[in-house]
């Protein structure tokens, strides 16, 4: 379906849903019914009018005289019924007979048999309209998380150059701007690393090598331009947007640029996003403050301001001017791309609600289709040899009429479609709200929740980290410590190493802080270790920062002072020798409290925080919020023992309890995929996070635990009540088709109407 795009005035061939889900109705589907309809009108008035042309034709030597109303008739039971007829074939070849197609094609061949040529017809119709109704209403959910989900770029806005006279007026700014030169560079090295890997362990510290470095001469710009080594010394492309770069000076009146599909974009391109346009790809806004609509992706209502510098995702939607970016993935890496993934793959696992009912379905559609023959056969059969009367074609046909009608309303549709459809429009909700939940087994689990342990760093707290104090083995090396501290903390973008390296910058000044830089690259023997530190050889000497434990070993260096201070400590250790400690503090967020208050209302009857902060520190949180416990000082592979053993005990009291874990980060990696449910906060960016987690929240607010609970134990009531409606439903009246009470046009109703009341009732689990 073509649609005109505002943003690039181009017609593109699929609207922006997606294409595939731009209608509820499959054209073929509607036309094949509306042809059936009408020939199935033109019968009924032809029957009307005692069916005034017949025509006679002789069977062997036998007359037959057929009504043309009856031809209209089976013209409307191919028409509605050719793809039941061709599943049923196919299934008989792959010997897997008993489901609803093959009832529904023995019950209308019964009719017909019957003479009942009107009521076979309806059968296949009204069976043919319900379909139809309850395939729109799975495609209204579908496309329900389609339009949340409506991230895929459809397009990508170079960002261009303004010619010669730009790179000119460039140069010049360089030159007027060579006073900021250091300042730039450190910019730069900063903000091309924002918080894409956030470790969320505060007891320091899972260091990542993967730090984006300085744009160098001689490099090309994502405009296409390259800068000379002459021209751009000492400038790193991705600082401020007045400063001397050819490719993001000029005024972005005059960048149009040009449009190229996503999957030609490499990293490191520079892009432009008009107000209005979704971003195309994750990057680094390096021109332009904008306002940002970032429900898409984090289910945040509030529009987000991105200064330059920030980082932006795709799938945010520019608000307001005209923001220049630095792609830092691409197409098939982004953070968007990854959500999707994560939606398509939900689809695939089952719940064992949903596994139960399909073994039901295989076993109970075997019962009833040999419960309807002996409903056809043997009631007769008793009947008229307990009268002592011999067989007769009539005595069998009111019989073989209720057990057709048997066989009609017996039809599983409800159980096999309103389950999943349940499970689905549940996930569609949860995703609304900012929640991604990998499978419908997890919805289970989480409305299961019996116990919540927390991660602390970026989970309950901000993880915003800030240098409370510098407390160097001697009185007067606090800038040597702070030096030693900036180095080995370089490369990593752990929130207690940005915090370091943020008050290293601005006690040491900048010009020491790039002598700093240019010190790292002669670094060698760099070996990180997730939940302790990091060591290096500087000059070839061992340069160590991380825990006591890590960097002072079994020494028994462990000044007394660092142990009277709150807050996550980071020790740093060079040539074997003791150097100082630094300690950092965050705050708690504020929606923590209010968050542990819904879980305990939701009857979550267990709360446990976990950190490898000191105790001090952590038990002051955990005073606050009122949690039931909080363990300290903890690696990575203590917290999962500690998990292991808070879960083994809740499963004592209770063998169905099942124990979530919520954290945010690379460290929290083992306990999430330990856990029975894992919670991923605000893990956008978090490749281990996202792998790990069962469910991924979009942002870190950690309200959305308790509304990810709420949201799993609605979707499995409605599930329920499905289950039940459609058991209660079909034996009332199995009852009064086995009796004869109700025949076969009621039937079609109760087949067709207690599926689509259990398809709407699904469709309330996407609120």
């Amino acid at each position: 379906m073509a649609c005109t795009c505002t943003a690039c005035n181009h017609v593109h061939s699929e609207s922006h849903s997606g294409g595939a889900y731009d209608s509820l109705w499959n054209k073929s589907d509607v036309a094949r019914f509306s042809a059936a309809a009408v020939l199935f009108v033109i019968g009924i008035i032809l029957k009307v009018m005692d069916d005034p042309f017949k025509i006679n034709v002789m069977i062997g030597s036998v007359p037959v005289v057929i009504a043309v109303s009856s031809l209209f008739f089976i013209g409307t039971w191919l028409t509605a019924g050719v793809e039941v007829m061709e599943t049923t074939l196919k299934n008989i070849g792959k010997e897997s007979i008993f489901d609803e197609n093959f009832l529904m094609t023995f019950a209308t061949i019964g009719a017909f048999i019957l003479g009942e040529w009107t009521e076979g017809a309806a059968v296949m119709l009204f069976y043919n309209l319900g379909e139809l109704l309850q395939a729109a209403a799975v495609q209204q959910s579908r496309r329900s998380i389609t339009n949340l989900m409506d991230l895929r770029p459809e397009f990508v806005r170079l960002y261009s150059c303004k010619d010669e006279e730009n790179r000119l007026h460039g140069e010049h700014n360089l030159h007027e701007h060579k006073e900021h030169e250091h300042a730039d560079k450190h910019h730069h090295s900063e903000t091309c690393c924002m918080e894409d890997a956030h470790t969320g362990c505060c007891d320091h510290n899972h260091h990542e090598d993967t730090h984006a470095g300085h744009t160098d001469a001689g490099d090309s710009c994502g405009c296409g331009h390259s800068h000379s080594a002459e021209n751009h010394t000492g400038h790193t492309h991705g600082g401020h947007h007045d400063e001397a770069c050819s490719c993001c000076t000029h005024s972005g009146d005059h960048a149009e640029g040009t449009l190229v599909a996503p999957e030609e974009v490499v990293v490191g391109t520079l892009i432009l996003v008009k107000p209005g346009e979704k971003v195309p790809l994750d990057g680094i806004l390096v021109e332009g403050a904008c306002s940002f609509d970032t429900s898409s992706m984090t289910g945040e209502s509030m529009p987000r301001f991105i200064e330059a510098g920030g980082t932006v995702l795709a799938g945010f939607v520019n608000t307001d001017g005209l923001a220049v970016i630095k792609t830092t993935a691409a197409a098939d890496e982004t953070a968007a791309a990854k959500m999707l993934e994560l939606v398509e793959h939900a689809q695939d696992r089952k719940a064992k609600t949903e596994r139960l009912i399909s073994r039901f379905a295989r076993v109970y559609t075997p019962i009833v289709t040999i419960s309807a023959v002996l409903l056809a056969l043997l009631p007769p059969f008793i009947l008229l040899a307990a009268q002592g009367k011999p067989l007769s074609w009539a005595a069998f046909v009111p019989w073989i009429s209720r057990g057709l009608v048997f066989l009609v309303i017996s039809c599983p549709c409800a159980f096999v479609i309103s389950v999943p459809l349940g499970y689905f429009s549940g996930l569609g909700g949860a995703a609304k709200k900012g929640i991604l939940i990998k499978g419908a087994d997890f919805i289970d689990a989480l409305a299961k929740t019996d116990s919540v342990v927390f991660d602390k760093t970026g989970t309950l707290t901000a993880g915003i980290l800030t240098v409370q104090q510098i407390l160097p083995a001697e009185t007067d090396h606090t800038k040597a410590l702070l030096e030693l501290a900036y180095i080995a903390e370089y490369h990593s973008q752990h929130p207690i190493a940005k915090a370091v390296k943020n008050c290293a910058q601005e006690q040491l000044g900048y010009e020491r802080i790039a002598e700093l830089e240019k010190e790292v690259e002669s670094l060698v023997q760099y070996i990180e270790k997730a939940g302790s530190g990091v060591s290096m050889l500087r000059q070839g000497k061992e340069l160590k920062a991380g825990s006591a434990l890590f960097v002072l070993g079994d020494t028994g260096m462990q000044p007394e002072i660092a142990g009277t201070v709150d807050g996550t400590k980071v020790f740093i250790s060079y040539a074997g020798l003791y150097v100082g400690c630094i300690i950092c503090s965050d705050s708690m967020k504020a929606q923590s409290a209010q968050a542990i208050s819904e879980l305990r209302s939701a009857g979550v009857g267990y709360l446990e925080m976990l950190t490898g902060d000191s105790r001090s520190a952590g038990e002051k949180i955990a005073q606050a919020l009122q949690l039931d416990r909080c363990s300290c000082e903890l690696l990575p592979h203590e917290k999962v023992a500690r998990f292991e053993a808070i879960s083994a005990e809740r499963k004592k009291r209770n063998p169905e309890a099942v124990c979530v874990f919520a954290g945010d980060g690379i460290n929290d990696a083992p306990v999430l995929a330990r856990a029975d449910v894992g919670i991923a906060m605000g893990a956008i960016g978090s490749d281990a996070a996202i792998e790990a987690a069962d469910v991924v929240l979009m942002n870190d607010n950690p309200q959305l635990i308790p509304q990810a609970i709420q949201s799993a134990r609605f979707t499995r009531k409605i599930v329920m009540q499905n289950i039940a409606l459609s058991f209660a439903v079909k034996a009332a009246f199995l009852a009064g088709g086995a009796l004869g009470i109700i025949g076969l046009w009621v039937a079609v109703f109760a087949d067709v109407g207690v599926a689509l009341l259990a398809v709407c009732n699904s469709m309330r689990a996407r609120r």
